[in-house]
């Protein structure tokens, strides 16, 4: 519960009574959220002092270890996997979030000392060269390599 009382034309919202934390005071108000005394504060246009330490939602530990169980082994909807279409409803939204402004790099540029840094880095990597595997896949080998059977040196072609 949530009390809003007043002391000394102060109005306060704490998670305590107010006859144990605050003797004396004037109860003004009991909410089970504290959104919702908020709220009601904002309505009368009233500075609060806030004496909750945690915001509480009005979930109690008991009920979120309900909703936990509910949701555990065979009752999640997941469970078996995702599906074929969730995948994709997936990949669709993160390609939106990951793209132009949504990027996380986006209007940024590596520095000069940055650029240097990389430069050197793939410096000491060693020499590659692209092979081809039989099933068409592309890969970026180091050198010496020897081929397997089948594989070919290259790139796919592209039209």
């Amino acid at each position: 519960m949530i009390y809003l009382f007043q002391r000394d034309d102060i109005w306060y919202l704490s998670d305590q009574h107010p006859r144990i934390s605050h003797p004396g005071s004037e109860l003004l108000g009991v909410f089970k959220k504290i959104q919702d005394a908020q709220r009601y504060c904002e309505k009368q246009q009233h500075p609060v002092t806030s004496l909750v330490n945690t915001t509480w939602t009005g979930i109690t530990p008991a009920g979120r270890e309900k909703m936990r169980d509910a949701k555990r082994g065979n009752k999640n909807p997941n469970a078996s996997g995702l599906s074929e279409v969730h995948k994709r409803k997936i990949a669709a939204t993160m390609k939106k979030q990951r793209r132009g402004e949504h990027h996380h790099f986006y209007n940024m540029h590596h520095t000069p000392r940055s650029k240097l840094k990389i430069s050197l880095g793939m410096k000491h990597r060693g020499p590659r060269r692209w092979a081809l595997s039989p099933d068409g896949r592309e890969h970026f080998m180091y050198l010496p390599f020897t081929l397997p059977d089948g594989w070919c040196w290259g790139r796919r072609r592209r039209r």
